[in-house]
């Protein structure tokens, strides 16, 4: 993204939505911190397409949480995935800054019910258990070292 652009389009939405800047006012005051949905939903909308990127992003809100979905391709298995995201707790220290994140509502769809691949037998067979996903992220053998703990929700 080029930073002209994405000035431009900041521009843009605070001229048709001037009431985000007493939000954001009000927010500070508060010592909280509000992104617009709006936003986020044009940040996914500037993503280059890939291969390894989710498709048809959509993005909403279920208080307290942002609700997310994505087409993505797990290990050639065409999903639709959906999560709602909560941010648990931030922690700033001096040395490291830990955020919680909670997901829950997590659910996989099966985009092709024909496909045979070993991800679409654990989906169909509801054989992952989705309630706890933090189970199943705290068992990844090459976990990225930003998750530093996983565990139920």
């Amino acid at each position: 993204m080029k930073p002209r652009a994405l000035l431009a389009a900041a521009a843009g939405y605070l001229r048709k939505n001037p009431e985000e800047v007493v939000k954001a006012a009000r927010n500070a005051a508060g010592l909280r911190f509000g992104v617009p949905l709006a936003a986020l939903r044009y940040l996914a909308a500037q993503a280059k397409p890939n291969k390894r990127m989710p498709k048809d992003i959509e993005l909403g809100a279920a208080p307290p949480a942002l609700s997310f979905s994505a087409t993505v391709d797990a290990m050639g298995t065409p999903l639709r995935a959906h999560a709602a995201v909560k941010i648990d707790e931030v922690e700033i220290s001096a040395d490291a800054l830990r955020i919680g994140i909670r997901l829950t509502d997590v659910r996989l769809k099966l985009l092709d019910e024909a496909n045979d691949s070993p991800v679409a037998t654990l989906v169909k067979s509801g054989a992952l258990d989705l309630s706890k996903p933090g189970n199943l992220v705290k068992f990844i053998p090459k976990r990225p070292a930003a998750i530093v703990e996983a565990d139920g929700e």
